[in-house]
């Protein structure tokens, strides 16, 4: 009979701590941005990437990365060279 009283406590305890752990992975769904469907809109890289420029002193896999970015940017955004991408925003 005692270990039914501790199987019992036990999955009450498991469940305590489930609920607590679980609770900060709710969202809020509140957003001020609103997509084309009239509900709530996501970021895109778009929102908040900006072009970046490399130094001499990078590496070249940094360089490498660099032109990734950008060449995403070009693609998805419409950055162009020597434009002020910043103005799109």
């Amino acid at each position: 009979m005692r270990r039914i009283g501790q199987l019992k406590q036990g999955k009450l305890f498991g469940t305590f701590w489930l609920a607590i752990l679980t609770a900060g992975c709710q969202t809020t769904g509140s957003s001020d941005r609103i997509s084309p469907s009239g509900g709530p809109s996501a970021l895109t890289f778009c929102d908040g990437a900006e072009p970046i420029y490399w130094s001499s002193k990078d590496t070249l896999p940094t360089i490498a990365q660099v032109k990734e970015h950008n060449a995403v940017g070009a693609a998805e955004c419409g950055w162009k060279k020597g434009q002020d991408n910043a103005s799109k925003k």
